[in-house]
């Protein structure tokens, strides 16, 4: 399988998270309890990447207790400490839990970074008969509300700018006959507005691994990127004034039999 590297690992990159990234996991959360009919909270819940931990807090009000792991020491150190939240150091591929222990597993915006494979063993280990699994996303669309322009300077001069760079595409269909413990259950997908202003926005697009991925690698400096940023995105924002932006949330569910 090819070597994806992992974008997140710097001190920089962690406090650029913690900084800049939206906060709507509750929504996809409540949507997730909706679909599962979850009418009490379950025991134990993994969250798989939880980078700063957004969506293990978020977990709260489904889990009783919930473990929040990422490969990222970086990362973690920018974590929120909660009395009903471990934070462990490990990769996705080698979950520190004991087989069958786990409720309920859920990944987000993690998927496409992960030896798949390996995880979904892990997945099969840990879990509990009957325990549910949640894969989401929440990714941007590039759609500023009310003005159609923005979402062709993002193809036009962000993508081309800061490229996508190379990641692992998730189709169940295409490994569902490796895992025959697991079955998908369902999908969701939601679409959610999320107000920036300028300054806000600029510091969401510089955690987005495009930008990431330049940083890091040493190609531009943050500083540089963040004024070129700042500069043309001030078209769309008059001094002051909140826009509002779309990301879609795409959620899978699996059970294992």
């Amino acid at each position: 399988m090819e070597n994806i590297p992992n974008y997140f690992i710097s001190d920089s990159a962690a406090e650029r998270y913690k900084k800049g990234r939206p906060y709507f996991h509750p929504i996809v959360i409540e949507q997730i309890r909706n679909r599962l009919s979850l009418k009490a909270r379950v025991e134990l819940a993994l969250d798989v990447a939880c980078g700063t931990g957004l969506s293990a807090k978020s977990l709260l009000p489904i889990a009783s207790k919930v473990i929040g792991i990422d490969s990222s020491e970086a990362m973690l150190s920018q974590c929120e400490l909660h009395p009903r939240i471990t934070f462990l150091h490990s990769p996705a591929e080698n979950l520190p839990v004991s087989d069958q222990s786990i409720d309920m597993i859920t990944v987000s915006q993690g998927i496409h970074w992960f030896d798949q494979g390996k995880f979904f063993g892990e997945v099969v280990r840990v879990l509990k008969p009957r325990g549910r699994v949640a894969i989401y996303d929440n990714f941007f669309k590039g759609q500023l509300i009310g003005n159609e322009h923005f979402a062709e300077w993002m193809m036009r001069s962000y993508y081309h700018t800061f490229p996508v760079p190379p990641r692992r595409k998730f189709v169940w269909e295409n490994v569902a006959d490796e895992y025959p413990l697991l079955e998908k259950i369902g999908e969701d997908r939601l679409t959610i507005e999320a107000e920036f202003n300028r300054d806000s926005l600029v510091a969401y697009l510089t955690t987005q691994s495009n930008v990431i991925g330049v940083v890091e690698g040493g190609t531009r400096k943050i500083e540089d990127v963040q004024e070129w940023l700042a500069a043309e995105l001030s078209t769309f924002f008059p001094f002051g004034v909140m826009r509002s932006f779309l990301f879609e949330s795409p959620i899978e569910y699996f059970k294992k039999r």
